[in-house]
């Protein structure tokens, strides 16, 4: 309807036909700028994501730290902490 009415040879009003063009470019702005928007908030959570999943990780290597000295130690560290 649109693309009919800027095409069309028999619109009297060029106004009318700057009008339509502007329309469409401020649509297609508007467009744009809200994915920007959601790509961004994508990015956020994706981020936040990873952030949580650094500081698991984290712990789990200081779990495993300890773990380790506990395997090294065996049970002649049990026998002397008596736990």
């Amino acid at each position: 309807m649109l693309s009919e009415a800027y095409l069309d040879k028999n619109v009297a009003n060029e106004k009318q036909k700057e009008l339509i063009l502007e329309q469409v470019q401020a649509f297609k702005k508007r467009e744009l700028k809200q994915k920007q928007l959601d790509n961004q908030e994508k990015i956020k959570k994706l981020n936040e994501m990873r952030f949580d999943i650094m500081e698991k990780k984290e712990e789990i290597l200081k779990q495993k730290a300890v773990h380790s000295e506990f395997m090294k130690k065996g049970y002649i560290f049990l026998l002397y902490h008596k736990i």
